[in-house]
């Protein structure tokens, strides 16, 4: 039998065992849906949290970088590094902070990863 058929059917059989125990606990699968945004209302709900941060002038400066240096080991999540970026230079970070984060993660995310985040930050707006 062919490795990955095998790995496929075992998959199958842990999902189907998580499945019973999930129901054997009363939860009825599947879920409802529980999205609070639509196509055409997530960009401004996805505004309305940074906005509503930025407004309160006791923003922890070390949990704003934190989601930021998280967002740069994922890859491929240019836009919310950017939008973190233009978050961090306007609570004070700086676009150098940003550029040390990243270039210190460079051990684990590798070259690429850290070379796209720095052109990323290197293009986010001073201001706006």
């Amino acid at each position: 039998m062919d490795t990955l058929l095998e790995w496929n059917m075992i998959k199958k059989q842990e999902s189907s065992a998580t499945i019973e125990v999930i129901e054997a606990k009363g939860c009825p699968l599947p879920l409802p849906p529980r999205s609070t945004t639509n196509p055409s209302t997530r960009h401004e709900n996805g505004l309305a949290m940074p906005k509503h941060v930025l407004s309160n002038d006791k923003v922890d400066k070390l949990h704003q970088n934190v989601p930021s240096v998280l967002l740069l080991t994922q890859g491929g999540c240019n836009e919310q590094i950017r939008a973190h970026g233009i978050m961090n230079i306007n609570i004070g970070h700086g676009r150098q902070k940003l550029i040390g984060a990243a270039t210190r993660m460079l051990a684990y995310i590798e070259y690429p990863r850290t070379l796209k985040a720095n052109t990323t930050i290197h293009k986010v707006p001073s201001s706006l």
